[in-house]
């Protein structure tokens, strides 16, 4: 069994509750928010499921902050655990009420926390509604002073409000001395948000080496990263390296999917991490596997997951050939000239 073929990581949605209502979040339905118990549960099987390697606990929701005390005492009781030092746990805010009592104890607790963010004015955060989106951005660029002070990074998402000034968004944040990474919307709930290919093409071309997506696609069309898993490679890591796991305990092969009732390979209460991934494996890995001819001969093939294989069996063939027109792209005008 080689590296990227073992299981690394799980993805708990603590909470449906959050203090935004983002149009491409794909929580929409608030349903309250995970047991302790059944968190424990996720976090001692997937240390189950790999005896050897460090297990990545990635803590979402809704907005997971609300959920802190949770954590604190999941992860103080874990200590306990001869395993413990296998761990490593990180969480993604969209920052609202995050002050320096719970960066503290986020820290203390070596909690790794990202913040997302699409930018550093209201018109780059159109997208991202709900009571306290207002003064959203106001709130978020006045704690930049804490956000270095801690380490916290930005994940910014790419859409028509942002692209244009990519270069400026990094600049911004970079200048802050905090880092930032940026991904684009691809999902069906994302129609009206969406970008034209070229348009994503041409924001990663603004950003050239200063992004940390290209880097890594260029080294892995250079044979310098092999070991490289989750979305970049094919087949792509869903079911095999990662698991989502919605808020009452049902497990998924990709976070991305857990709203599609048909992937679910069970709930946590009944199953291990370990039987979910050989339930993936035997009900849907050899289709997922099967190769698309017309992929052979592309030059993008090397560090592209031929569409997203979860997305080809379960969203429209357009969508896939989105994503596939993005790598074309980058593959052709962006990758060799980095």
């Amino acid at each position: 069994m080689v590296y990227y073929d073992k299981f690394r990581e799980s993805i708990i949605n603590l909470t449906t509750r959050c203090t935004l209502n983002c149009s491409y979040c794909f929580q929409k339905k608030e349903r309250g928010d995970m047991s302790v118990e059944t968190i424990k549960k996720i976090i001692l099987s997937s240390l189950e499921c790999n005896k050897e390697d460090k297990i990545h606990i990635l803590f979402m929701g809704g907005e997971p902050t609300l959920c802190l005390n949770n954590i604190k005492t999941i992860m103080n009781d874990l200590k306990k655990k001869r395993s413990y030092g296998r761990l490593y746990f990180s969480l993604q805010t969209n920052g609202i009420g995050l002050d320096e009592t719970k960066l503290k104890l986020m820290k203390k607790i070596n909690l790794h926390t990202s913040l997302s963010i699409d930018g550093f004015t209201p018109e780059h955060n159109k997208l991202r509604f709900g009571k306290n989106s207002e003064k959203y951005t106001e709130e978020i660029i006045s704690k930049l002073p804490l956000l270095s002070k801690y380490s916290i990074n930005i994940i910014a998402t790419l859409h028509k409000f942002n692209h244009l000034d990519i270069r400026k968004i990094y600049d911004f944040y970079n200048n802050h001395k905090i880092q930032i990474k940026f991904n684009y919307l691809i999902s069906e709930l994302d129609d009206d948000f969406l970008l034209a290919p070229e348009q994503v093409s041409d924001a990663y071309k603004k950003l050239g080496n200063k992004s940390s997506f290209l880097t890594k696609l260029r080294r892995i069309q250079e044979n310098q990263d092999l070991n490289y898993m989750w979305c970049d490679r094919y087949p792509c890591g869903a079911g095999i390296n990662t698991f989502g796991f919605d808020v009452n305990g049902d497990i998924y092969p990709c976070n991305r999917v857990i709203r599609f009732n048909d992937l679910r390979l069970g709930n946590i209460k009944d199953i291990s991490v370990k039987e979910a991934r050989q339930i993936f494996s035997n009900k849907y890995l050899n289709e997922l596997k099967r190769p698309q001819k017309t992929c052979d001969s592309c030059y993008s093939n090397r560090f592209c997951n031929r569409g997203c294989l979860l997305q080809r069996k379960i969203e429209n063939k357009s969508k896939s050939e989105y994503v596939c027109k993005i790598m074309k792209l980058i593959g052709r005008d962006i990758i060799n000239k980095v």
